[in-house]
């Protein structure tokens, strides 16, 4: 039984053996086969990728162009062919500003196609094995198209070109700056203009440079061929210009007079500015701050206007322009200024001014001042409105030409215990206050009245004699620079120094004589015109009238003196050629020279005549 169990388990075993050996044999013959397809296959491959690589070394790889043309697949002499029949036909269109178009036709400068190594040398530049990259990626080989044209030919159509019409030409201009825009309260930059001026040697090269590349067009702006402005409005000189401007006119200065304001803002400023386009620079125009600070002055200056005044007599007075009032410092206002503007520094407050007064709303004395009637004779001082000081006085002398001053002055100063000095006089007073040229309010303590027409004959010497009790009152109430006002309503003193004055004048004119000679006719002729003038009462008051009738007199003298010299030189001068007849002639000529003076003989010049005329008369007797 085992012996058969065994027979039976070994042919077992060898039965599993043959069906091993029966199994791996197909295997191996699977295995072959596959291996002969790869190879197979590989063997495609490479086949499929030399091949073309083989092709590719004599043609143009896929997707490649020469200067823009595409040659995929071409060789060189098919590139060079159709480079050949592009030119053949080509056109350069040059593009110019304004829209305008012309043409150069390869015709018209015999355009022909060069060849050199330029075609082979890119196909030999080229990797044949990257072919299959190509057809992924794009190459542009640049290389030089060379051509040739006729020299001469080229410059002649340039030169007939329409843009080369210097007629036709527009002039660039630099940038700008526009008006102010009063809402923004800015400038803003405009653009310069972009001309049509050709510069001749760069469109000469630019349109050489197309041609040798055969390009089809040529932006003559972007070639450069055109004198472009030198500053446009991106230039940092433009805008470092509108920075300038800008930050002069971001200013505002206000002037305050009173509850009135003057602005000097951007609107007013910009007037003043001047602009150089040329060197792309702004400057300030100091004309016009200096000419605004004169218009400031004559608007609001009101030393040399007249004052109205409601008087303490209840009707409406003028007082002359004196000393007192606003007065603003030009020179002082205008650098303030100048110096606000140029730091770009905003400013509100006053203007300079050399002198103030009271207020700017209304009289400019305000509600404070001494008012001084001259034909009343009497003065009242207000302080803020209120009637502090009523007082009769007495003031300049008339008579001798010392009448007080009209006018609204103020007071220079305040001083006690002054001595007044003059020709012929000094005075010790109390109270001093001077207001004008030498005049002033001050104590009389040496009058025993005041008021009345003392002022005619017996006046002061220009100043307002005061009782010192006014004297005093008026200094302790007021300070320096308060206004006085000095009227004369009624004419009084204005009737009576034109008055005086008229005979004054006649005085003075008669005194400026002097010592009479042949050269005072107008003087003496003046002086008796103006004497001649007056009235009765007046005539009275000229005291050196007889020296007007002695320089008369004397002038007269010298007249008929010289008339007699010139009536002898005459009769002189009639005896002309002697001759039988002349003895008449000669004998009146020397009886009116005979009745000469001795210093009249001597302005006698042609006395000689009248000697010779007798000698040749006594020949012709004889």
């Amino acid at each position: 039984m085992d012996s058969i169990r065994n027979d039976g388990n070994n042919s077992s075993d060898d039965g599993l053996k043959t069906e091993n050996r029966e199994e791996k044999k197909p295997a191996k013959k699977r295995g072959g086969k596959i291996a002969v397809v790869l190879v197979t296959l590989f063997a495609a491959v490479v086949l499929a990728y030399v091949i073309p690589a083989f092709y590719y070394s004599g043609h143009f790889l896929p997707n490649t162009s020469i200067n823009g043309v595409d040659v995929s697949n071409m060789t060189t002499d098919q590139a060079k062919d159709l480079f050949a029949r592009e030119v053949s036909g080509y056109t350069l269109t040059l593009k110019e500003r304004n829209d305008v178009s012309e043409q150069i036709k390869g015709t018209d400068i015999d355009l022909q196609a060069t060849f050199d190594s330029s075609y082979d040398d890119a196909l030999s530049q080229q990797n044949a094995f990257t072919w299959p990259i190509c057809f992924f990626e794009s190459v542009d080989r640049e290389v030089s198209r060379a051509v040739s044209y006729n020299e001469e030919k080229l410059n002649n159509v340039i030169a007939n070109l329409k843009c080369m019409d210097e007629s036709t030409w527009i002039e660039s201009t630099n940038a700008t700056v526009s008006e102010f825009d009063t809402k923004k309260g800015e400038f803003s930059l405009v653009d310069g203009t972009y001309g049509t001026q050709i510069i001749e040697e760069n469109l000469v090269t630019a349109v050489k440079d197309a041609l040798n590349g055969v390009k089809n067009t040529l932006n003559l702006s972007n070639a450069d061929c055109y004198i472009n402005p030198t500053y446009p409005a991106d230039s940092k000189a433009a805008k470092t210009m509108l920075d300038s401007a800008n930050k002069y006119a971001s200013v505002t200065i206000t002037y305050t007079f009173g509850k009135t304001n003057e602005v000097v803002d951007g609107t007013v400023i910009t007037k003043w500015l001047d602009f150089d386009y040329d060197n792309m620079s702004v400057s300030f125009n100091k004309k016009g701050p200096k000419g605004y600070v004169k218009e400031l002055a004559e608007r609001y200056d009101t030393v040399d206007k007249d004052k109205t005044l409601e008087s303490s007599w209840g009707e409406t007075v003028t007082v002359k322009a004196g000393t007192y009032g606003w007065k603003i410092d030009q020179d002082a206002t205008y650098k303030q200024l100048l110096e606000y503007i140029e730091s770009g520094e905003d400013y509100t407050g006053d203007v300079v001014y050399t002198q103030t007064a009271e207020s700017h709303d209304g009289a400019d004395f305000g509600d404070t001042y001494v008012e001084v009637n001259i034909s009343k004779q009497h003065l009242y001082l207000y302080i803020d409105g209120e009637q502090i000081v009523s007082s009769d006085f007495v003031s300049g002398c008339v008579s001798k030409g010392r009448a007080t001053s009209l006018g609204a002055y103020y007071v220079a100063y305040k001083q006690r215990n002054a001595t007044l000095r003059g020709q012929n006089y000094s005075t010790p007073v109390d109270y001093w206050m001077p207001f004008f040229n030498g005049q002033g309010l001050h104590d009389a303590t040496w009058r025993y009245s005041f008021g009345g027409s003392i002022f005619m004959t017996g006046g002061s010497h220009g100043c307002v004699n005061l009782p010192h009790s006014a004297a005093k009152q008026i200094y302790e109430a007021i300070d320096e620079g308060i206004a006085v006002l000095v009227y004369d309503p009624e004419g009084k003193q204005t009737a009576a120094v034109t008055y005086y004055k008229n005979s004054s004048k006649v005085i003075n004119l008669i005194e400026a004589i002097g010592n009479v000679t042949k050269d005072s006719k107008s003087a003496i002729e003046k002086a008796r015109k103006a004497y001649d003038a007056l009235s009765d009462s007046q005539k009275s008051l000229v005291s050196n009238y007889s020296t007007l009738k002695s320089a008369e007199e004397a002038y007269e003298k010298l007249t008929d003196s010289d008339n007699s010299v010139k009536k002898v030189i005459s009769l002189i001068d009639k005896i002309g050629t002697v001759d039988k007849k002349s003895g008449k002639a000669i004998k009146k000529a020397r009886s009116a020279y005979d009745a000469l003076s001795k210093k009249e003989k001597k302005k006698v010049t042609n006395y000689k005549a009248l000697k010779s005329a007798e000698k040749a008369y006594a020949k012709l007797k004889d």
